[in-house]
């Protein structure tokens, strides 16, 4: 799928890999070929060659990069994790009605008019892979979500939805749940982080090829992801 930009990408992992020995802690009784494989994953899926791979995951027939995105979540199993608040700019669905408080909420590709702002619990932090870029947190393909609140962003007409990642091992919660303890403390500190983070009217950094809305299609429907295996 990469072809010859496997070569680039391996380069830049040997050498990662060289400042950085810990990471290799990560991959004990793999082989080198496997921690190098999995990382160029990641690697690849954070830099453009990983347009595709969101774009078909979100598609009818994902089946060309299934095997892809199964390399790309081991990989993320080799990097730090991230608790905490994660930003990030999309587009709002035709009917932001799908958004409910309380609803589970599943998104196929790896996380405009809308901010979405995400509780991380097991977010992996992909910034060691190139020391001299910008950290970013990705989320396995079919992570789970639960709306926390939905409401304008910073007083402008955007839309803005708190969610909270759900676990894997803690599984869906029934659509219409009320909001447990877990869920109002996430939701307090994301609003926290919110209130504090920009000025009224500043517009969020966004990653471009972020655009879809989270967990639902274009036209809000909720988005059933295909089985990785």
């Amino acid at each position: 799928m990469l072809d010859w930009r496997y070569d680039v990408h391996a380069r830049s992992i040997a050498r990662t890999l060289a400042s950085r020995p810990g990471m290799r802690a990560a991959g004990a009784g793999d082989t080198e070929e496997a921690l190098v494989g999995d990382l160029v994953a990641v690697r690849a899926y954070v830099s453009d060659d990983g347009l595709d791979v969101d774009q078909s995951l979100r598609s009818a027939d994902p089946s060309a990069v299934l095997a892809a995105a199964g390399c790309i979540e081991s990989g993320l199993r080799r990097l730090p994790s991230y608790r905490g608040a994660v930003f990030r700019g999309g587009q709002a669905p035709r009917n932001s009605a799908a958004y409910v408080p309380g609803a589970p909420s599943r998104e196929a590709a790896l996380p405009g008019d809308a901010v979405f702002v995400v509780w991380s619990a097991t977010g992996r932090r992909t910034g060691s892979l190139e020391p001299d870029s910008a950290d970013e947190v990705v989320f396995p393909a079919n992570s789970a979500f639960k709306v926390l609140d939905v409401d304008p962003a910073n007083g402008s007409p955007d839309l803005r939805v708190l969610l909270r990642e759900i676990p894997p091992r803690a599984g869906l919660v029934a659509t219409g749940s009320a909001l447990d303890d877990e869920d109002t403390a996430a939701l307090e500190r994301l609003q926290q982080v919110c209130a504090d983070r920009q000025p009224s009217g500043t517009p969020v950094t966004e990653s471009y090829r972020h655009t879809f809305p989270i967990g639902v299609d274009e036209d809000g429907h909720p988005y059933t992801p295909p089985t990785l295996s």
